[in-house]
């Protein structure tokens, strides 16, 4: 039987890849929902590091201000002071 085979060119299993559409309409929306959750991540830290500089750039703030020798309520006055 294998010799057959061999002879004729059939191959009793076909291996090869068919294309899928509804596999390609997933890996795509994969791809996108993974740009969207990177691009995102990325605009929130350069949203906080931009929001952290104008704090602390301000004259009333600085970060000896933020120093470990003051207490949490002292930080949170400070905080809301600053933000109203």
């Amino acid at each position: 039987m294998p010799d057959k085979i061999q002879e004729s060119g059939e191959h009793p299993f076909d291996l090869t890849r068919r294309p899928r559409v509804g596999e390609t309409i997933i890996q795509g929306f994969l791809i996108l929902c993974g740009a969207i959750s990177i691009i995102t991540t990325i605009l929130i830290v350069f949203i906080l590091l931009e929001e952290a500089y104008r704090f602390f750039s301000a004259p009333e703030v600085n970060l000896i201000n933020f120093s470990p020798g003051m207490s949490g309520s002292q930080k949170l006055v400070s905080l809301a002071f600053y933000h109203w």
